[in-house]
């Protein structure tokens, strides 16, 4: 019973730290798009460089997907669910707080820009 119940907070825990790293995804892509027109880069070819962040980071959080369900996986019968977890987030968090942080200069360059 106790294993079924780890196994469980297993997976909440992975489907949790999934979407952080969606979230993470989708900011790094905002900034970089953000970028592009605080650069005043061509629009066709912010587009461009949009799509590619977009393939370029999905095939990054796959990769990401995968490598997290194993190490967690493997975490559980070593009772080390909740270390790993903890290192896991101490990487995701800076980095998501750092991509969400940076939105609002760029946001509020682009919104003076376009009036």
């Amino acid at each position: 019973m106790i294993t079924t119940l780890r196994y469980l907070l297993y997976l909440f825990l992975w489907l949790t730290l999934s979407a952080i790293g969606g979230m993470l995804a989708w900011f790094l892509r905002t900034n970089i798009f953000d970028l592009g027109i605080w650069l005043q880069w061509n629009p066709w070819l912010v587009r461009g460089v949009d799509r590619w962040v977009i393939f370029g980071l999905g095939l990054v959080w796959f990769a990401y997907l995968i490598g997290l369900e194993g190490y967690l996986r493997n975490a559980v019968p070593k009772n080390k669910l909740w270390v790993r977890t903890r290192r896991v987030l101490i990487v995701l968090l800076p980095l998501l707080f750092i991509s969400y942080i940076l939105q609002f200069p760029l946001a509020s360059f682009i919104s003076l820009y376009t009036r």
